[in-house]
């Protein structure tokens, strides 16, 4: 082994070990940990420090709980801000206690926690690890660093996650670990972020794919992920912002669909300008419309949601010209196929009004092919 010299142990010290100790405040109660160099030509001087300081914890739900944690180093380089939720009411089955007692847990309780980066905003090439009390070299597709009281493989690269057999069943402790990421994550992963979307982002909107766990690229993020969008489509966790500024649940809001054609972009757009309930248009990018339970923008909730909307406010917004002839012809022609259509504020007379289409018991309303008769007295 070669020997580690001042060189070397500098360049740990500035870079692995300041990595370690930035990630060693999540799951801890540490509030400082600094790295200083000492020299007899230059004395002291520190090479980086860093500083927790977290917040009183915020009851979320049955056995979870949240806590602001702020993180900032000595010199500026480092300002960000998490949340940090923990479940710890979750009671290990009987089938897997023969792994707890193995992995010295002698609590009923399993205590599982995430940290969800808050300020600034997670991007694709963040970095989320994998956590078992200390950091494991595994990063993950989540949103969130992880930690548990996983069993952990024997070389401390990642938990034992081996593929079922055959027969779908697993060892111990791949099937102890399987349920973590099965029962226990989702449910805290999904209050967490009600509670983010709710309370903590001005906007209420996480329009990044990362954030709803789509297209994860890891085994162990895939195993999550399913888990957690079969529960984000039975929840009424409202998460969803739609253009009238409503919060709904996966299984209410309406989704837009993403690489859609013009009439169908027009349609949208005029719909978001009408206010219309339920409709969510921030998430098309996700992916979150492809998913088998998604409710998606089509015909019959085009001419229900129309048909909720008064003559006043559509003619408002055609005589101050944000919306135009156009635009209305676009809507009929979307719908066309969605009978019946009278009662619907989307025809314009001569006289530049708008009126009700009718139905067999309405007032007539005459269509000619020729201009001249614009003229004609009413």
């Amino acid at each position: 082994m070669k020997p580690c010299d001042a060189e070397s142990a500098n360049k740990l010290i500035e870079n692995s070990y300041r990595e370690l100790a930035q990630n060693a405040f999540f799951f801890t109660g540490l509030e400082k940990v600094s790295a200083r160099i000492r020299a007899d030509e230059i004395g002291e001087r520190y090479v980086w420090s860093f500083s927790a300081c977290r917040r009183d914890p915020q009851l979320l739900g049955v056995g979870i709980s949240c806590q602001l944690l702020e993180l900032n180093s000595a010199r500026g380089q480092l300002d960000e801000t998490w949340m940090v939720a923990t479940s710890e009411d979750t009671r290990i089955p009987e089938n897997h206690k023969a792994t707890a007692v193995g992995l010295k847990l002698t609590k009923a309780n399993l205590v599982v926690q995430l940290a969800i980066r808050l300020k600034p905003v997670i991007g694709d090439q963040m970095k989320f690890w994998l956590f078992s009390t200390l950091r494991l070299p595994r990063a993950t597709s989540f949103p969130f660093h992880l930690n548990a009281r996983f069993a952990i493989s024997s070389n401390r690269q990642s938990i034992v996650f081996d593929s079922p057999d055959s027969q779908e069943t697993r060892d111990p402790k791949s099937d102890f670990n399987a349920w973590i990421l099965t029962e226990v994550v989702p449910t805290l992963y999904l209050s967490s972020l009600t509670h983010v979307i709710g309370h903590k982002i001005d906007s209420h909107i996480l329009p990044h794919k990362r954030w709803w766990l789509l297209k994860p690229t890891d085994d162990i993020s895939k195993h999550v992920s399913r888990s957690f969008l079969t529960l984000l489509g039975k929840s009424d966790s409202r998460v969803f912002k739609s253009t009238d500024g409503q919060l709904h649940s996966f299984g209410n809001a309406v989704f837009v669909k993403a690489g859609h054609d013009r009439l169908v972009d027009m349609v949208v757009h005029t719909l978001a300008l009408l206010k219309t309930p339920r409709l969510v248009t921030e998430y098309a990018s996700t992916g979150l419309a492809l998913l088998e339970t998604a409710k998606t923008v089509d015909e019959a909730y085009v001419r229900s949601a129309l048909n909720k909307i008064t003559l006043e406010m559509v003619q408002h917004l055609y005589m101050h010209g944000t919306i135009n002839a156009e635009v209305l012809f676009s809507l009929l022609l979307y719908i066309c196929n969605e009978t019946p259509l009278a009662g619907l504020p989307l025809l314009i007379l001569s006289t530049n009004l708008l009126a009700l289409i009718p139905g067999p018991s309405g007032q007539r309303i005459y269509f000619s092919y020729n201009a001249a008769h614009a003229d004609l007295p009413l």
